[in-house]
């Protein structure tokens, strides 16, 4: 019996840690968790997935510029786990 998953393209390293952060994030890097590009406009963050959640959150000031694709939630949720 032959079960059905989904396809990963090999460049997107998921990081299951239960951060959600990793819910618009991926690793460009299996070997370097620090490097994050953000699956909704693909910005790449170089300092984890703290620096990523910055990036959803729309928080200015902490060197990564807000995500223009980041939905209202999105949003919310990510300040709210900082």
């Amino acid at each position: 019996m032959e079960q059905n998953t989904p396809a990963v393209d090999q460049n997107e390293l998921i990081c299951d840690s239960g951060d959600v952060g990793w819910k618009t994030g991926v690793l460009v890097d299996k070997k370097n968790l620090n490097i994050v590009r953000c699956t909704l406009c693909e910005k790449i963050t170089k300092a984890g997935i703290n620096r990523h959640k910055f990036h959803i959150a729309g928080i200015k000031g902490r060197g990564v510029k807000p995500c223009p694709n980041a939905s209202v939630e999105q949003k919310k949720v990510c300040h709210e786990a900082l």
